[in-house]
């Protein structure tokens, strides 16, 4: 006789959920946090190895002191050799007349990086971007504030949809090729204008000045 193959047991959901929870113990700091500290030990001890031999402080310091000398006003030497004195060739000024000719140069504003011993600020003039510099607010911006909103955010299709670039950059009047522009004539550029009447004709409708000029009362001639 064949024998019968064992029935399979069904799992209980009840014995499961009413089981006891076992708790298991974890390390106060997690593995991950650990592997992050490891990796980072681990670069700065490679960019140390790489710089062992170069001093990136002195580096800095002596160009920010390059820097800060370039841009100090010079003294101006007007000294002139062999007036006033022997001429000839291997002779020098004396330290008289260096002193009378030599200018010295106003002091200049204090520099913005002055207290900042870790800090180099350019504090020379570009002249890329002097000339997209405005003296005053343009039109139709009212406040400085406005102005700064509006060219805040770039136009360029990099920043923009295709759409959006089209849009901001579409000039205000818009041509056909071909479209004939009549010139402008006498009657539109005439500080009078023609409003039709009841009657079908135009009126003369006169300028603020010419209505003052007729409002205005004669004097009676004595």
């Amino acid at each position: 006789m064949a024998k019968k193959a064992p029935k399979q047991k069904m799992i209980n959901l009840q014995a499961v959920l009413a089981g006891e929870s076992h708790v298991i113990q974890c390390p106060a700091q997690l593995v991950s946090v650990q592997d992050e500290e490891e990796e980072a030990a681990d670069q700065r001890l490679v960019i140390k190895e790489a710089f062992a031999g170069d001093d990136v402080i002195a580096d800095f310091l002596r160009e920010k002191r390059k820097v800060e000398q370039a841009g100090k006003p010079q003294a101006m030497d007007l000294v002139l050799p062999g007036w006033g004195e022997w001429g000839g060739t291997g002779l020098r000024p004396s330290a008289r007349k260096r002193k009378r000719f030599l200018i010295k140069p106003v002091p200049g504003p204090p520099r913005r990086d002055q207290h900042l011993p870790h800090v180099i600020i350019s504090q020379q003039r570009n002249i890329l971007a002097a000339a997209h510099q405005v003296n005053e607010v343009p039109f139709p911006f009212d406040r400085r504030q406005q102005f700064e909103r509006s060219i805040r955010a770039p136009v360029g299709p990099t920043w923009n949809t295709q759409q959006a670039f089209q849009k901001l950059t579409a000039p205000r009047i818009l041509t056909q090729p071909g479209h004939i522009i009549e010139p402008i004539s006498a009657e539109d550029a005439s500080p009078q204008s023609t409003v039709p009447t009841r009657g079908g004709s135009a009126a003369l409708v006169p300028t603020p000045q010419h209505s003052r000029h007729h409002q205005r009362p004669h004097k009676k001639a004595r």
